[in-house]
């Protein structure tokens, strides 16, 4: 499943705040707008957690990015 190979990629870029990475590449965003959903739908029982503070800079990042593109 697509998701649980997003968890394991913040999860691996998580500990070394890898942002870019993610934010840099358009596609992703429907499918990281699904991962937020589920977090705040607390479905993500099978996952680790993962630093929040890390997940809501992705979410901020996000935000500023849409921004500049307009």
């Amino acid at each position: 499943m697509a998701l649980d190979i997003l968890h394991e990629a913040l999860a691996q870029g998580a500990p070394y705040y890898y942002i870019r990475t993610f934010l840099d590449e358009k596609e992703i965003q429907p499918l990281l707008n699904s991962y937020f959903k589920m977090l705040q739908d607390n479905r993500m029982t099978k996952w680790q957690p993962l630093s929040l503070h890390y997940l809501q800079h992705l979410q901020v990042e996000d935000t500023g990015s849409s921004e500049l593109d307009h």
